[in-house]
């Protein structure tokens, strides 16, 4: 679990985040969503360690996070995994060299080890006939199955996932959500995903913060989300409802 408490963050004097407060349960699909600029992707960042807070504090299982020494902080990381927005793959460098890549730097294991661990997690992520291709030779949704099973591979407690189905079609995101739901529940990970896509939300959205003007407005489940009276929430709902509607009729 994941513990944020009054967390607030400014950047040249601009307040991006003021007195956020959540958790983050082990074991389910935690949600971040807001609309672009509220402030969501600066307190993804935030809680992974990338920004360092103007206040406030992030307890990793009861680990303060910005209170550990350097060598405790290596430690904490290795406990992480990311997905970044745009998989960020290496593009000198084949499928299964960019998943063995945390192995290679956070672990001492011998090649055959680091090897084996590489298979497994692709094919979990059934890519294993891709292992020796280039990024540049995949489709969107190969490269962030790739970006999964890289996350994956030094076996996490807690799993970021920032923007997963951009620049993916419908069909596609399905896939990459069914993805991090399942490994979320088979690893026991918690998993925190940044996301203004309704689908997701709805589709695996197991406890959902709405961040708007770097404040926090709501939270919930994917039960409630629709049902909730909170005015800020639904007009962000309906302006996603209008959005995903238009981005379906372009797709036919």
């Amino acid at each position: 679990m994941i513990e944020v408490q009054s967390i607030s963050k400014s950047f040249n004097g601009v307040q991006v985040l003021e007195d956020i407060s959540a958790r983050f349960e082990q074991g389910k699909v935690n949600l971040i969503i807001g609309q672009s600029g509220s402030g969501k992707t600066v307190l993804l960042k935030t809680i992974v360690g990338l920004h360092v807070p103007d206040s406030g504090t992030i307890l990793y299982n009861n680990r303060d996070f910005f209170s550990l020494t350097t060598t405790k902080k290596k430690e904490l990381r290795q406990e992480i995994g990311m997905l970044f927005q745009g998989s960020a793959l290496f593009d000198w460098a084949t499928v299964e060299e960019n998943v063995r890549f945390p192995l290679d730097y956070f672990t001492n294991w011998s090649m055959l080890k680091k090897q084996k661990r590489v298979l497994f997690c692709l094919e979990r992520v059934q890519l294993l006939k891709a292992k020796k291709l280039m990024p540049g030779e995949l489709s969107g949704g190969m490269q962030k199955r790739v970006a999964i099973a890289r996350a994956i591979s030094i076996n996490p407690k807690y799993l970021f996932c920032d923007e997963p189905n951009s620049g993916l079609d419908p069909q596609t995101s399905g896939v990459i959500d069914n993805l991090i739901l399942e490994i979320t529940k088979e690893y026991g990970m918690t998993t925190i995903v940044n996301t203004h896509d309704l689908n997701s939300v709805l589709a695996i959205g197991e406890r959902i913060n709405f961040i708007k003007d770097g404040k926090k407005w709501w939270e919930g489940d994917k039960e409630s989300i629709l049902s909730t009276d909170n005015t800020e929430l639904r007009s962000y709902l309906l302006a996603s409802e209008v959005v995903r509607k238009a981005n379906l009729l372009e797709d036919h």
